[in-house]
């Protein structure tokens, strides 16, 4: 990838060819959640980063102790895209 393509941000209707690597925070298992909402913002940019835009994902997992809410962030920039 050059140089070029790792500083343009990613539009909501590109494609993301590479998501990273897989990362697991609960135990290995199957739960149910839901996906409470879904917000469009702006990344304003970081000392690494440029400004870009960022989905934040607000989901409620139902695991075997509770309700456990969690939000993530995702930043749609091919500077941070692992290839």
């Amino acid at each position: 990838m050059n140089e070029t393509t790792m500083e343009r941000e990613l539009g909501w209707e590109d494609e993301i060819e590479n998501e990273g690597s897989p990362r697991r925070v609960l135990e290995a298992g199957e739960y149910p959640f839901t996906v409470e909402s879904f917000e469009r913002a702006r990344f304003g940019g970081s000392e690494k980063v440029p400004p870009c835009p960022q989905a934040i994902v607000h989901l409620r997992i139902d695991t075997p102790k509770r309700l456990q809410p969690l939000s993530a962030a995702i930043i749609t920039c091919c500077a941070i895209r692992c290839c």
